[in-house]
């Protein structure tokens, strides 16, 4: 006999004397399934931190190219870039434009036509660089940030499609109530990198390194503002008050609303008016710098979709992670330049 066949004859024997069994029971195959649902459940959690880990990490990469192009232009240039945008009556480029070149973007850079008049139009854009500013730049985007990367502004004539951006250059026209504990005239000295005046389109000379006197690595040069079109806010759309939702009104329209003012893409204004009075009283939000609200100019805060605070650049070109947990106070000291009051945070 074979060994084979010898095998196969003792294994029959075997299994009519309850020696071996065929299958599983229903416990066993119960207890198999809950252990991996266990284990499933363990570890989905571990999969979702690192996929944030992941786009935490790209956000801050996109940053730093950011930073990089922005201390590139500073050595040709010898100053930072203005916040200016493509309006009325002529092109006064918009400073991501003027980064591109040093971002990988020399293609859409020598396509855009500096200083063309704009077309007859009611709104701010028309003219030859329009298609252009339907151009998706990832640089420009942060990881995690939901929602369209493009968009029509359907208040202009023509209606025009822009692409998004998320991170913006801070300015403040009014520290409100915390003014005193500054030097008179800080609110117009904030941001350490791109000047954003208080006139649409700047008209200033710009800032250069040597003007951020509290240090390169103390003062906020780009902040992360994530989101739009879209209006987000602490605590949801829905709870806002009436005044509240009066306020956003005048940026947002439609349902669901919908920004139609010339913020929230690359060819746009790109700044972000930090107002901690009408943050904390219109908007009824209290002590709250970040992840507050991503309305922009007149009542914005640096704002992501990442857990537990949003990005910045400093002015050195290093990325930082803000807490939410970081008040009014602290979060002004980082973004005015020459006030003096460098800190630890």
């Amino acid at each position: 006999m074979s060994r084979a066949r010898t095998r196969l004859v003792r294994r029959i024997h075997a299994s009519k004397r309850g020696l071996v069994r065929g299958g599983f029971t229903l416990v066993e195959l119960l207890v198999v399934i809950a252990i991996i649902g266990l284990l499933v459940g363990l570890l989905l959690p571990a999969v979702q931190q690192a996929r944030e880990a992941a786009r935490r990490m790209q956000t801050a990469n996109r940053l730093k190219q950011i930073g990089v192009a922005l201390h590139n232009y500073h050595e040709a240039h010898g100053v930072f870039p203005i916040k200016n945008y493509y309006a009325i009556p002529t092109d006064t480029s918009p400073w991501m434009l003027q980064i591109m070149p040093y971002i990988g973007q020399n293609s859409l850079y020598d396509q855009w036509q500096i200083g063309a008049a704009h077309a007859a139009g009611t709104g701010f854009y028309a003219g030859p660089n329009v298609d252009l500013m339907a151009k998706v730049i990832p640089t420009f985007l942060a990881a995690s940030t939901v929602g369209p990367t493009t968009w029509t502004l359907e208040t202009y004539d023509p209606e025009i499609t822009v692409a998004r951006t998320d991170f913006f250059a801070p300015y403040s026209s009014n520290l409100g109530s915390l003014a005193s504990q500054f030097p008179s005239g800080a609110n117009e000295r904030i941001g350490g990198m791109v000047h954003a005046p208080l006139n649409d389109p700047g008209t200033s000379s710009g800032i250069r390194l040597r003007d951020v006197s509290d240090g390169t690595s103390k003062t906020i040069g780009i902040v992360e503002m994530a989101g739009l079109p879209n209006p987000q806010v602490k605590g949801g759309i829905d709870s806002l008050g009436p005044t509240a939702a009066y306020v956003m009104s005048f940026s947002f329209s439609g349902s669901p609303p919908k920004l139609g003012n010339p913020d929230g893409f690359w060819a746009g204004r790109n700044a972000l008016d930090y107002d901690p009075d009408s943050i904390s009283s219109l908007i009824g939000l209290g002590n709250c710098a970040v992840n507050c609200l991503n309305w922009g100019r007149g009542w914005g805060s640096p704002f992501s979709f990442h857990t537990g605070g949003a990005h910045v650049l400093m002015s050195d070109g290093s990325v930082h992670f803000l807490n939410e947990s970081l008040d009014n106070v602290t979060f002004i000291k980082l973004l005015v330049r020459d006030d003096g009051q460098t800190l630890e945070y």
